[in-house]
């Protein structure tokens, strides 16, 4: 690009990009538990007592469901949780 061009811009439809993201990753885990019986999943934690943080990990596990993937239980921790709480959740 020159100093007297300008990039060209381009209106996208990101709702229906998020749409065919999510049939795309369908079929992939469709296909994985098909050839494998492996069923892929989400898993979060909620760190904190955010409302934000609870909106945005709730709307990621619908996506999930909508794309078959399984969603685990969406444990959460006070946003002072130390190393060793989270040790202990791994185990």
């Amino acid at each position: 690009m020159t100093a007297t061009s300008s990039p060209s811009a381009r209106i996208i439809d990101g709702k229906a990009r998020a749409a065919a993201l999510v049939d795309q990753v369908a079929g992939a885990a469709e296909r994985l538990k098909a050839d494998t019986g492996i069923v892929p999943g989400l898993a979060a934690v909620l760190v904190g007592e955010d409302p934000a943080s609870r909106i945005y990990v709730k709307s990621k596990g619908e996506t999930a469901t909508r794309a078959g993937l399984n969603r685990s239980p969406t444990p959460s921790a006070p946003g002072r949780a130390s190393k060793n709480c989270w040790i202990w959740w791994h185990v």
